[in-house]
């Protein structure tokens, strides 16, 4: 008896282009889930099913997170076929990808976002995807910078737009934005936004409204916060820097 591949080819229409064309899924059954890093970013072992997220179309160059198109417009589908496909190489992304495919996957969907001028939160997902991807490659310089943009982007989906957007609620987007300035080590926005998430997770009407654990996680998040940003400020204050 045969072993089935963990990966294998799907079959869609592009809502772009209307061609029909395979993608990459992940077996269910072949998904070995780990745990998750402190910013959300899930952590499998083998085959990794975050490399197949982003489906691309190889006709046009749609690009997309998922497969769930319903908050994409006319004018979304016409600005991929005014800009994206102009500059469009056809190329394939079926079958199995490593890292380096699913970098560059990634990067055409934020290229599609910008053409499509998509919200805020669509950016803050593309770039914590490209930041996952970096930090499994094992490229820090390259995911620091995309936790940069991903921070600016989650600050201006609260500030900006109706949530929840689709799985994206109020109360994950605040504690992103406190992990991941953290993380870049704006260490004053962190516990800002920290504090923010378990003032407003505390209040009656939103305890069941707040994510499971989430919660907690942004306590422990509190403290190593604290704690690096007082290692940071000793850190200046021997160097003779002013924080």
């Amino acid at each position: 008896m045969s072993t089935l591949e963990p990966v294998y080819n799907s079959k869609m229409d592009c809502p772009a282009c209307e061609k029909n064309f395979e993608y990459g899924r992940v077996r269910a059954r072949s998904i070995r889930h780990k745990g998750q890093d402190t910013d959300l970013c899930p952590i499998y072992e083998g085959v990794n099913p975050l490399f197949y997220d982003a489906i691309i179309c190889p006709y046009c160059g749609f690009a997309y997170i998922g497969t769930d198109y319903s908050l994409l417009t006319r004018y979304d589908y016409s600005a991929v076929k005014t800009v994206v496909t102009p500059k469009w190489a056809r190329r394939n992304f079926d079958g199995p990808r490593n890292v380096e495919q699913a970098i560059e996957a990634y990067k055409i969907v934020l290229f599609n976002s910008t053409a499509r001028r998509a919200p805020a939160s669509e950016f803050s997902r593309d770039c914590m995807r490209l930041a996952w991807m970096y930090r499994i490659r094992g490229d820090s310089v390259t995911e620091f910078k995309y936790l940069e943009r991903a921070f600016q982007f989650y600050q201006d989906t609260f500030l900006k737009e109706n949530l929840p957007v689709g799985r994206l609620d109020e109360f994950t987007v605040m504690y992103m934005i406190g992990e991941v300035g953290r993380r870049i080590g704006k260490y004053k926005d962190s516990l800002k936004w920290f504090a923010k998430l378990v003032e407003e997770g505390m209040l009656p009407q939103n305890n069941l409204k707040v994510p499971q654990g989430l919660m907690e996680l942004a306590r422990a998040q509190v403290l190593i916060a604290k704690a690096e940003m007082d290692a940071d400020n000793a850190r200046a204050a021997a160097n003779g820097e002013k924080k």
